[in-house]
Protein backbone atom coordinates (compact mmCIF):
# COMPACT_ATOMS: atom_id res chain seq x y z
CA UNK A 1 0.00 0.00 0.00
CA UNK A 2 1.62 3.38 -1.13
CA UNK A 3 -1.36 5.80 -0.38
CA UNK A 4 -1.71 5.18 2.50
CA UNK A 5 -0.77 6.88 6.28
CA UNK A 6 1.91 4.03 6.43
CA UNK A 7 4.10 4.64 3.50
CA UNK A 8 6.65 7.02 4.08
CA UNK A 9 8.72 9.04 1.80
CA UNK A 10 12.36 8.78 1.00
CA UNK A 11 13.29 11.21 3.72
CA UNK A 12 11.54 10.72 6.06
CA UNK A 13 12.79 6.93 5.99
CA UNK A 14 16.33 8.09 6.53
CA UNK A 15 15.73 10.05 9.64
CA UNK A 16 13.36 7.57 11.04
CA UNK A 17 16.20 4.62 10.26
CA UNK A 18 19.33 6.58 10.82
CA UNK A 19 20.10 5.65 6.77
CA UNK A 20 21.23 8.19 4.06
CA UNK A 21 19.33 8.91 1.74
CA UNK A 22 22.01 7.43 -1.34
CA UNK A 23 21.95 4.26 0.53
CA UNK A 24 18.42 4.02 0.77
CA UNK A 25 18.47 4.98 -3.29
CA UNK A 26 21.16 2.19 -3.50
CA UNK A 27 18.48 -0.54 -2.10
CA UNK A 28 15.80 0.58 -3.94
CA UNK A 29 17.62 0.59 -7.30
CA UNK A 30 19.04 -2.83 -6.37
CA UNK A 31 15.75 -3.90 -5.68
CA UNK A 32 16.17 -4.86 -2.13
CA UNK A 33 13.92 -1.89 -1.08
CA UNK A 34 10.54 -1.31 -3.56
CA UNK A 35 9.57 2.38 -3.91
CA UNK A 36 6.60 4.11 -5.89
CA UNK A 37 7.40 7.27 -7.85
CA UNK A 38 4.53 9.18 -7.46
CA UNK A 39 6.19 12.62 -7.87
CA UNK A 40 3.76 13.28 -10.12
CA UNK A 41 0.73 13.30 -8.05
CA UNK A 42 3.00 14.99 -5.64
CA UNK A 43 3.45 12.03 -3.07
CA UNK A 44 7.61 11.60 -4.06
CA UNK A 45 8.61 8.62 -3.60
CA UNK A 46 6.75 6.17 -0.91
CA UNK A 47 8.40 3.43 0.76
CA UNK A 48 5.39 1.01 1.79
CA UNK A 49 5.22 -0.16 5.69
CA UNK A 50 6.21 -3.56 4.86
CA UNK A 51 9.55 -2.84 3.22
CA UNK A 52 9.98 -0.48 6.42
CA UNK A 53 10.42 -3.71 8.26
CA UNK A 54 13.80 -4.30 6.20
CA UNK A 55 14.92 -0.69 7.01
CA UNK A 56 14.31 -1.35 10.15
CA UNK A 57 16.56 -4.89 10.22
CA UNK A 58 19.04 -2.33 8.71
CA UNK A 59 19.22 0.10 11.04
CA UNK A 60 19.31 -2.60 13.57
CA UNK A 61 22.39 -4.51 12.17
CA UNK A 62 25.05 -2.35 10.88
CA UNK A 63 26.68 -4.97 9.81
CA UNK A 64 24.25 -6.35 7.32
CA UNK A 65 24.07 -3.22 5.77
CA UNK A 66 27.07 -3.64 3.10
CA UNK A 67 26.13 -7.10 2.78
CA UNK A 68 22.54 -6.74 1.20
CA UNK A 69 24.59 -4.24 -1.27
CA UNK A 70 26.60 -7.03 -2.65
CA UNK A 71 24.11 -9.36 -4.10
CA UNK A 72 20.44 -8.73 -4.73
CA UNK A 73 18.71 -10.63 -2.24
CA UNK A 74 15.77 -13.00 -1.92
CA UNK A 75 12.85 -12.30 0.48
CA UNK A 76 14.11 -15.34 2.63
CA UNK A 77 16.11 -12.50 4.19
CA UNK A 78 12.83 -10.58 5.23
CA UNK A 79 11.52 -14.20 7.51
CA UNK A 80 15.38 -15.55 8.62
CA UNK A 81 17.33 -12.62 9.73
CA UNK A 82 19.38 -14.57 11.84
CA UNK A 83 20.91 -16.33 9.13
CA UNK A 84 21.73 -13.21 7.13
CA UNK A 85 25.84 -14.32 6.79
CA UNK A 86 24.58 -17.33 5.10
CA UNK A 87 21.60 -15.98 2.67
CA UNK A 88 24.42 -14.85 0.26
CA UNK A 89 25.46 -18.07 -0.14
CA UNK A 90 22.44 -19.77 -0.47
CA UNK A 91 20.74 -16.53 -3.32
CA UNK A 92 23.77 -17.71 -5.44
CA UNK A 93 23.21 -21.68 -5.55
CA UNK A 94 19.92 -21.20 -5.44
CA UNK A 95 20.10 -18.96 -8.77
CA UNK A 96 22.68 -20.97 -10.54
CA UNK A 97 20.45 -24.11 -9.99
CA UNK A 98 17.15 -21.59 -11.66
CA UNK A 99 19.38 -21.27 -14.72
CA UNK A 100 19.83 -24.63 -15.71
CA UNK A 101 15.56 -25.04 -14.84
CA UNK A 102 14.84 -22.89 -16.85
CA UNK A 103 17.31 -23.23 -19.69
CA UNK A 104 16.67 -26.64 -20.38
CA UNK A 105 13.04 -27.40 -18.80
CA UNK A 106 10.02 -27.36 -21.25
CA UNK A 107 7.17 -24.51 -21.28
CA UNK A 108 4.91 -27.00 -19.57
CA UNK A 109 7.37 -27.89 -16.76
CA UNK A 110 8.18 -24.29 -16.50
CA UNK A 111 4.60 -23.17 -16.22
CA UNK A 112 3.90 -26.17 -13.11
CA UNK A 113 7.36 -25.72 -11.65
CA UNK A 114 7.34 -29.55 -11.58
CA UNK A 115 11.03 -30.13 -12.48
CA UNK A 116 13.02 -33.51 -12.70
CA UNK A 117 17.02 -34.03 -12.68
CA UNK A 118 16.87 -36.86 -14.96
CA UNK A 119 15.47 -35.35 -17.34
CA UNK A 120 16.66 -31.75 -17.38
CA UNK A 121 20.03 -33.47 -17.89
CA UNK A 122 18.46 -35.67 -20.92
CA UNK A 123 17.89 -32.33 -22.09
CA UNK A 124 21.21 -30.73 -21.24
CA UNK A 125 22.79 -33.58 -23.23
CA UNK A 126 20.29 -33.70 -26.12
CA UNK A 127 19.89 -29.81 -26.56
CA UNK A 128 23.11 -29.07 -26.82
CA UNK A 129 23.88 -31.68 -29.38
CA UNK A 130 26.91 -33.54 -27.38
CA UNK A 131 28.56 -35.46 -29.45
CA UNK A 132 31.17 -37.83 -28.15
CA UNK A 133 33.26 -37.89 -31.34
CA UNK A 134 33.44 -33.90 -31.54
CA UNK A 135 34.31 -33.88 -27.83
CA UNK A 136 36.91 -36.77 -28.36
CA UNK A 137 38.47 -34.24 -31.32
CA UNK A 138 38.50 -31.42 -29.27
CA UNK A 139 40.38 -33.14 -26.43
CA UNK A 140 42.80 -34.94 -28.49
CA UNK A 141 45.16 -37.75 -26.66
CA UNK A 142 47.32 -35.57 -24.31
CA UNK A 143 46.74 -34.88 -20.92
CA UNK A 144 47.36 -37.80 -17.74
CA UNK A 145 44.85 -40.41 -18.61
CA UNK A 146 46.15 -41.86 -15.14
CA UNK A 147 45.43 -38.74 -12.87
CA UNK A 148 41.72 -38.42 -14.88
CA UNK A 149 40.91 -41.73 -13.76
CA UNK A 150 42.26 -41.20 -10.12
CA UNK A 151 40.68 -37.90 -9.73
CA UNK A 152 37.24 -38.84 -11.53
CA UNK A 153 37.07 -41.50 -8.76
CA UNK A 154 37.46 -39.55 -6.11
CA UNK A 155 34.74 -37.56 -7.13
CA UNK A 156 32.45 -40.34 -7.25
CA UNK A 157 33.15 -41.51 -3.62
CA UNK A 158 32.34 -37.84 -2.32
CA UNK A 159 29.00 -37.45 -4.60
CA UNK A 160 28.11 -40.96 -3.17
CA UNK A 161 29.02 -40.29 0.58
CA UNK A 162 27.21 -36.77 0.29
CA UNK A 163 24.07 -38.22 -1.29
CA UNK A 164 23.28 -40.93 1.70
CA UNK A 165 20.54 -41.54 2.59
CA UNK A 166 19.52 -42.52 -0.69
CA UNK A 167 16.15 -41.73 -1.66
CA UNK A 168 14.16 -41.28 -5.45
CA UNK A 169 12.75 -38.05 -4.01
CA UNK A 170 16.17 -36.47 -5.19
CA UNK A 171 15.18 -36.56 -8.58
CA UNK A 172 12.49 -34.56 -8.01
CA UNK A 173 13.87 -30.77 -7.92
CA UNK A 174 10.93 -28.37 -8.88
CA UNK A 175 8.85 -25.83 -6.08
CA UNK A 176 6.72 -28.63 -4.34
CA UNK A 177 8.70 -29.24 -1.25
CA UNK A 178 7.79 -30.77 1.66
CA UNK A 179 9.78 -28.49 4.03
CA UNK A 180 11.05 -32.13 6.20
CA UNK A 181 14.49 -31.69 6.27
CA UNK A 182 14.99 -29.78 9.87
CA UNK A 183 18.45 -31.30 11.09
CA UNK A 184 21.35 -29.05 10.21
CA UNK A 185 23.65 -30.54 12.18
CA UNK A 186 25.70 -32.45 9.34
CA UNK A 187 24.55 -29.36 6.57
CA UNK A 188 28.66 -28.21 7.32
CA UNK A 189 29.78 -31.80 6.03
CA UNK A 190 27.26 -32.00 3.13
CA UNK A 191 28.17 -28.78 1.96
CA UNK A 192 32.57 -29.87 2.36
CA UNK A 193 31.39 -33.19 0.29
CA UNK A 194 29.76 -31.53 -2.19
CA UNK A 195 32.77 -29.09 -3.12
CA UNK A 196 35.39 -32.19 -3.08
CA UNK A 197 33.63 -33.94 -5.04
CA UNK A 198 32.61 -31.03 -7.53
CA UNK A 199 36.29 -29.90 -7.04
CA UNK A 200 37.40 -33.47 -8.13
CA UNK A 201 35.36 -33.97 -11.36
CA UNK A 202 36.73 -30.36 -12.19
CA UNK A 203 40.48 -31.61 -11.51
CA UNK A 204 39.33 -34.88 -13.85
CA UNK A 205 38.93 -32.27 -16.32
CA UNK A 206 41.89 -30.27 -15.70
CA UNK A 207 44.06 -33.41 -16.72
CA UNK A 208 42.32 -33.70 -19.71
CA UNK A 209 44.56 -31.48 -21.20
CA UNK A 210 47.22 -31.29 -18.31
CA UNK A 211 50.34 -33.72 -17.64
CA UNK A 212 50.97 -32.69 -14.12
CA UNK A 213 48.84 -29.99 -11.49
CA UNK A 214 49.37 -29.32 -7.60
CA UNK A 215 46.06 -30.72 -7.08
CA UNK A 216 46.92 -30.02 -3.13
CA UNK A 217 46.57 -26.42 -3.83
CA UNK A 218 43.08 -25.86 -4.48
CA UNK A 219 43.78 -22.04 -5.92
CA UNK A 220 46.19 -23.75 -8.61
CA UNK A 221 43.63 -26.46 -9.72
CA UNK A 222 40.97 -23.87 -10.39
CA UNK A 223 43.02 -20.71 -11.42
CA UNK A 224 44.02 -23.55 -14.14
CA UNK A 225 40.76 -24.63 -14.79
CA UNK A 226 39.09 -21.02 -15.07
CA UNK A 227 41.86 -19.76 -17.39
CA UNK A 228 42.01 -22.75 -19.79
CA UNK A 229 39.92 -25.70 -19.59
CA UNK A 230 36.69 -23.90 -20.18
CA UNK A 231 37.44 -22.35 -23.11
CA UNK A 232 38.45 -25.44 -24.49
CA UNK A 233 35.39 -27.52 -23.11
CA UNK A 234 32.63 -24.75 -23.66
CA UNK A 235 31.45 -25.94 -26.58
CA UNK A 236 31.99 -29.67 -26.27
CA UNK A 237 30.31 -30.45 -23.05
CA UNK A 238 30.88 -27.47 -20.66
CA UNK A 239 27.62 -26.14 -21.63
CA UNK A 240 25.61 -23.29 -20.11
CA UNK A 241 25.57 -22.22 -17.07
CA UNK A 242 28.61 -24.16 -16.62
CA UNK A 243 31.27 -22.17 -18.35
CA UNK A 244 29.77 -18.86 -16.89
CA UNK A 245 32.85 -16.75 -15.05
CA UNK A 246 34.07 -13.36 -15.84
CA UNK A 247 35.43 -14.23 -19.36
CA UNK A 248 32.51 -16.17 -20.58
CA UNK A 249 29.70 -14.41 -18.95
CA UNK A 250 26.36 -14.88 -20.59
CA UNK A 251 24.49 -17.64 -22.99
CA UNK A 252 24.75 -17.23 -26.72
CA UNK A 253 20.54 -17.19 -27.00
CA UNK A 254 18.19 -17.82 -24.47
CA UNK A 255 14.90 -19.71 -25.98
CA UNK A 256 12.18 -17.39 -26.57
CA UNK A 257 9.68 -18.34 -23.73
CA UNK A 258 11.75 -17.35 -21.28
CA UNK A 259 10.89 -13.84 -21.83
CA UNK A 260 7.22 -14.89 -20.41
CA UNK A 261 5.27 -14.32 -17.05
CA UNK A 262 5.38 -18.01 -16.22
CA UNK A 263 9.19 -17.94 -16.05
CA UNK A 264 10.55 -15.74 -13.86
CA UNK A 265 12.59 -15.88 -11.44
CA UNK A 266 10.42 -17.44 -8.39
CA UNK A 267 12.06 -15.36 -5.63
CA UNK A 268 11.97 -11.81 -7.71
CA UNK A 269 9.12 -11.93 -10.18
CA UNK A 270 10.21 -8.87 -11.97
CA UNK A 271 13.39 -10.82 -12.54
CA UNK A 272 13.80 -13.23 -16.15
CA UNK A 273 16.59 -15.23 -16.62
CA UNK A 274 18.83 -12.78 -17.91
CA UNK A 275 18.57 -11.27 -14.60
CA UNK A 276 19.33 -13.99 -12.91
CA UNK A 277 22.26 -14.68 -15.10
CA UNK A 278 23.55 -11.28 -14.22
CA UNK A 279 22.87 -11.60 -10.43
CA UNK A 280 25.85 -14.65 -10.74
CA UNK A 281 28.34 -12.18 -12.58
CA UNK A 282 27.74 -9.67 -9.83
CA UNK A 283 28.71 -12.43 -7.42
CA UNK A 284 31.83 -13.53 -9.41
CA UNK A 285 33.12 -9.64 -9.62
CA UNK A 286 32.74 -9.46 -5.87
CA UNK A 287 34.28 -12.33 -5.10
CA UNK A 288 37.03 -11.41 -7.70
CA UNK A 289 37.64 -8.37 -6.35
CA UNK A 290 37.58 -9.79 -3.01
CA UNK A 291 40.51 -12.09 -3.91
CA UNK A 292 42.31 -10.78 -6.06
CA UNK A 293 41.33 -13.23 -9.02
CA UNK A 294 41.11 -12.07 -12.18
CA UNK A 295 38.90 -15.40 -13.26
CA UNK A 296 37.03 -17.54 -11.66
CA UNK A 297 33.62 -19.78 -11.78
CA UNK A 298 31.38 -22.09 -9.67
CA UNK A 299 33.76 -23.72 -8.10
CA UNK A 300 35.05 -20.79 -6.80
CA UNK A 301 32.54 -19.92 -5.19
CA UNK A 302 31.64 -23.47 -3.84
CA UNK A 303 35.17 -23.22 -2.39
CA UNK A 304 34.08 -19.80 -0.50
CA UNK A 305 31.23 -21.51 1.08
CA UNK A 306 32.79 -24.56 1.86
CA UNK A 307 35.40 -22.87 4.25
CA UNK A 308 32.84 -20.16 5.51
CA UNK A 309 30.16 -23.01 6.67
CA UNK A 310 33.16 -24.87 8.31
CA UNK A 311 34.77 -22.20 9.86
CA UNK A 312 33.81 -18.59 10.58
CA UNK A 313 29.71 -18.97 9.37
CA UNK A 314 29.73 -22.41 11.60
CA UNK A 315 27.68 -20.75 14.32
CA UNK A 316 25.17 -19.51 11.39
CA UNK A 317 24.88 -22.53 9.84
CA UNK A 318 23.61 -24.51 13.06
CA UNK A 319 20.49 -22.25 12.88
CA UNK A 320 19.87 -23.38 9.75
CA UNK A 321 16.56 -25.23 11.11
CA UNK A 322 13.84 -23.93 8.70
CA UNK A 323 12.82 -26.99 6.88
CA UNK A 324 12.43 -25.30 3.08
CA UNK A 325 15.16 -23.63 3.41
CA UNK A 326 17.59 -26.82 4.02
CA UNK A 327 15.67 -28.85 1.60
CA UNK A 328 15.98 -26.06 -1.19
CA UNK A 329 20.00 -26.40 0.02
CA UNK A 330 20.17 -30.38 -0.42
CA UNK A 331 17.96 -30.64 -3.50
CA UNK A 332 20.52 -27.60 -5.22
CA UNK A 333 24.07 -29.11 -4.22
CA UNK A 334 22.82 -32.10 -5.27
CA UNK A 335 21.97 -30.47 -8.82
CA UNK A 336 24.82 -28.80 -9.35
CA UNK A 337 27.10 -32.03 -8.29
CA UNK A 338 24.67 -34.29 -10.61
CA UNK A 339 25.51 -32.10 -13.68
CA UNK A 340 29.09 -31.53 -13.16
CA UNK A 341 29.84 -35.48 -12.35
CA UNK A 342 27.95 -35.86 -15.83
CA UNK A 343 30.63 -33.53 -17.53
CA UNK A 344 33.63 -35.28 -15.92
CA UNK A 345 32.14 -38.36 -17.07
CA UNK A 346 31.15 -37.78 -20.66
CA UNK A 347 34.39 -35.82 -21.22
CA UNK A 348 36.29 -38.95 -19.67
CA UNK A 349 34.22 -41.31 -22.01
CA UNK A 350 35.43 -39.24 -25.22
CA UNK A 351 39.06 -39.55 -23.91
CA UNK A 352 39.33 -43.15 -22.65
CA UNK A 353 37.03 -44.42 -24.78
CA UNK A 354 33.85 -46.69 -23.54
CA UNK A 355 35.63 -49.85 -22.74
CA UNK A 356 38.49 -48.18 -20.66
CA UNK A 357 35.83 -46.16 -19.04
CA UNK A 358 33.52 -49.04 -17.94
CA UNK A 359 36.61 -50.37 -16.54
CA UNK A 360 37.16 -47.63 -14.35
CA UNK A 361 33.63 -47.74 -13.29
CA UNK A 362 34.04 -51.56 -12.59
CA UNK A 363 36.60 -51.25 -10.41
CA UNK A 364 35.31 -48.65 -8.23
CA UNK A 365 31.78 -50.76 -7.91
CA UNK A 366 33.64 -54.11 -7.34
CA UNK A 367 35.99 -52.11 -4.97
CA UNK A 368 33.58 -50.00 -2.97
CA UNK A 369 30.27 -49.49 -4.02
CA UNK A 370 28.84 -53.27 -3.56
CA UNK A 371 30.87 -54.01 -0.32
CA UNK A 372 28.84 -51.38 0.95
CA UNK A 373 25.27 -52.72 2.17
CA UNK A 374 23.52 -49.26 1.96
CA UNK A 375 24.53 -48.98 -1.40
CA UNK A 376 23.89 -52.05 -2.77
CA UNK A 377 20.50 -52.75 -1.75
CA UNK A 378 19.35 -48.57 -3.12
CA UNK A 379 21.52 -49.29 -6.42
CA UNK A 380 18.82 -48.00 -8.89
CA UNK A 381 19.30 -44.51 -6.72
CA UNK A 382 23.46 -43.55 -6.93
CA UNK A 383 23.79 -40.79 -9.15
CA UNK A 384 26.33 -42.24 -10.91
CA UNK A 385 23.91 -44.80 -12.12
CA UNK A 386 21.29 -42.54 -12.95
CA UNK A 387 23.47 -41.09 -15.49
CA UNK A 388 24.87 -44.14 -16.95
CA UNK A 389 21.52 -45.59 -17.59
CA UNK A 390 21.06 -42.16 -19.67
CA UNK A 391 23.67 -42.75 -21.44
CA UNK A 392 22.57 -46.15 -22.25
CA UNK A 393 19.17 -44.84 -23.37
CA UNK A 394 20.87 -41.42 -25.47
CA UNK A 395 23.72 -44.52 -27.15
CA UNK A 396 26.38 -42.51 -25.42
CA UNK A 397 27.66 -46.32 -24.38
CA UNK A 398 26.27 -49.12 -25.72
CA UNK A 399 26.96 -51.73 -22.95
CA UNK A 400 25.02 -52.38 -19.79
CA UNK A 401 26.05 -52.55 -16.49
CA UNK A 402 25.47 -56.16 -15.14
CA UNK A 403 24.95 -54.93 -11.77
CA UNK A 404 21.77 -52.99 -12.11
CA UNK A 405 19.60 -55.96 -11.42
CA UNK A 406 15.46 -55.36 -13.15
CA UNK A 407 14.30 -56.97 -10.08
CA UNK A 408 14.91 -53.18 -8.49
CA UNK A 409 12.27 -50.55 -9.57
CA UNK A 410 13.95 -48.19 -12.01
CA UNK A 411 12.92 -44.50 -10.74
CA UNK A 412 14.40 -42.94 -13.76
CA UNK A 413 12.16 -41.20 -16.23
CA UNK A 414 14.03 -42.01 -19.94
CA UNK A 415 12.48 -38.80 -22.48
CA UNK A 416 11.10 -39.57 -25.85
CA UNK A 417 14.09 -38.91 -28.37
CA UNK A 418 10.85 -37.73 -30.98
CA UNK A 419 9.87 -35.05 -28.69
CA UNK A 420 6.46 -33.18 -29.47
CA UNK A 421 5.85 -29.22 -29.07
CA UNK A 422 2.66 -28.04 -29.86
CA UNK A 423 1.35 -30.79 -31.57
CA UNK A 424 4.32 -30.75 -33.52
CA UNK A 425 7.58 -33.16 -33.91
CA UNK A 426 11.03 -31.50 -32.86
CA UNK A 427 14.12 -32.38 -34.98
CA UNK A 428 16.05 -34.67 -32.81
CA UNK A 429 20.12 -34.58 -32.59
CA UNK A 430 21.07 -37.69 -34.87
CA UNK A 431 24.66 -37.99 -33.61
CA UNK A 432 23.44 -39.63 -30.47
CA UNK A 433 21.36 -42.04 -32.22
CA UNK A 434 24.06 -42.73 -35.14
CA UNK A 435 26.87 -43.14 -32.79
CA UNK A 436 24.31 -46.04 -30.78
CA UNK A 437 23.61 -47.14 -33.73
CA UNK A 438 27.17 -47.64 -35.08
CA UNK A 439 28.15 -49.66 -32.00
CA UNK A 440 25.31 -52.36 -32.21
CA UNK A 441 25.12 -55.34 -34.16
CA UNK A 442 22.74 -56.10 -37.10
CA UNK A 443 21.03 -58.29 -34.00
CA UNK A 444 21.10 -55.59 -31.59
CA UNK A 445 19.74 -53.03 -34.35
CA UNK A 446 16.70 -55.14 -34.92
CA UNK A 447 16.39 -55.41 -30.65
CA UNK A 448 16.09 -51.37 -31.12
CA UNK A 449 14.20 -51.40 -33.93
CA UNK A 450 11.63 -53.51 -31.87
CA UNK A 451 12.01 -51.39 -28.96
CA UNK A 452 10.87 -47.85 -30.86
CA UNK A 453 8.64 -49.47 -32.98
CA UNK A 454 6.45 -51.15 -30.22
CA UNK A 455 5.99 -47.56 -28.78
CA UNK A 456 3.49 -46.22 -31.54
CA UNK A 457 2.19 -50.13 -32.44
CA UNK A 458 1.81 -53.58 -33.30
CA UNK A 459 5.59 -54.92 -34.65
CA UNK A 460 5.76 -56.91 -37.65
CA UNK A 461 8.61 -59.09 -36.04
CA UNK A 462 8.83 -61.37 -39.33
CA UNK A 463 10.41 -58.97 -41.73
CA UNK A 464 12.69 -58.57 -38.11
CA UNK A 465 13.37 -62.15 -37.62
CA UNK A 466 16.22 -62.74 -39.92
CA UNK A 467 17.97 -59.61 -38.68
CA UNK A 468 17.92 -60.97 -35.15
CA UNK A 469 20.05 -64.15 -36.52
CA UNK A 470 22.89 -61.86 -37.57
CA UNK A 471 25.75 -59.98 -36.01
CA UNK A 472 27.95 -58.76 -39.40
CA UNK A 473 27.32 -56.86 -42.60
CA UNK A 474 29.56 -59.67 -44.25
CA UNK A 475 26.96 -62.56 -42.20
CA UNK A 476 24.79 -64.91 -44.16
CA UNK A 477 21.49 -66.27 -43.36
CA UNK A 478 20.73 -69.28 -45.14
CA UNK A 479 21.64 -68.34 -48.63
CA UNK A 480 20.83 -64.62 -48.34
CA UNK A 481 23.27 -62.22 -47.38
CA UNK A 482 23.09 -59.37 -44.47
CA UNK A 483 22.70 -56.54 -47.30
CA UNK A 484 19.67 -58.47 -48.65
CA UNK A 485 18.20 -59.38 -45.26
CA UNK A 486 18.43 -55.66 -43.92
CA UNK A 487 16.62 -54.35 -47.83
CA UNK A 488 13.86 -56.97 -46.55
CA UNK A 489 13.33 -54.98 -43.66
CA UNK A 490 13.57 -52.61 -45.25
CA UNK A 491 11.25 -52.69 -47.91
CA UNK A 492 8.72 -53.67 -45.03
CA UNK A 493 9.09 -50.72 -42.60
CA UNK A 494 6.60 -48.26 -44.11
CA UNK A 495 4.35 -48.35 -41.16
CA UNK A 496 7.56 -47.56 -38.39
CA UNK A 497 7.75 -43.64 -38.26
CA UNK A 498 8.90 -40.92 -36.63
CA UNK A 499 12.78 -39.70 -36.30
CA UNK A 500 14.33 -42.29 -34.72
CA UNK A 501 12.82 -44.21 -37.37
CA UNK A 502 13.87 -41.79 -40.34
CA UNK A 503 17.38 -42.44 -38.68
CA UNK A 504 17.83 -45.84 -38.06
CA UNK A 505 16.35 -46.48 -41.94
CA UNK A 506 18.80 -44.00 -43.01
CA UNK A 507 21.94 -45.62 -41.02
CA UNK A 508 20.44 -49.18 -42.45
CA UNK A 509 20.75 -48.00 -45.98
CA UNK A 510 23.99 -46.31 -45.81
CA UNK A 511 24.95 -50.01 -44.14
CA UNK A 512 24.18 -51.82 -47.36
CA UNK A 513 25.28 -48.96 -49.87
CA UNK A 514 29.11 -49.09 -47.83
CA UNK A 515 29.13 -53.01 -48.41
CA UNK A 516 27.99 -53.09 -52.10
CA UNK A 517 30.40 -50.53 -52.86
CA UNK A 518 33.18 -52.87 -51.33
CA UNK A 519 32.09 -56.31 -52.49
CA UNK A 520 31.73 -54.99 -55.87
CA UNK A 521 27.96 -55.53 -56.57
CA UNK A 522 25.67 -53.14 -58.39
Amino acid sequence: MYFGEESITIEEAAKRYKLSRKYIEKLIAGSYIHASDLTKQGFGILISFENQKKLKILAEHPEYRDKILDFNPSYYYDYCTELIEYHPFHDFIDRYCWLIKLFYAEKEEIKKKKYRLDVIFQRFIINNKLSIGKLSKQIGSGGNEGKIIFHLQKGWYNELVRSLPLNPDFLSIGTDLKGSVTDATSVSWNITQTYYSIYEYTNSLAFLFNKDIDTRKHRTSTIIFNNHIIGKLKNHSLFYPFFLSLKYSKAKGYPKHLNFSYAAYPRDRSKRIQDVNQDIIKAFKKLSHDNKIQHLCLVDFLYEFRVWSNYTGIDTIIKLKNGHLLEYLYKNLTTLNFFIGGISELSAIARLGEKEYLKTLNEFVYGYVLKQPQFEQNIMLIPLFVRHRIYKHLGIISSDLPYLSAMYKDPVVLVDLAVKSNGKDKKINPAPILERLGKMTISEIAKFIIEDWSKSGHVPKTYLEPMLKINNINDMYGSDSASLVILYFLSNASQWHGDVAKITKKFLNDLVSRQNKESGSV
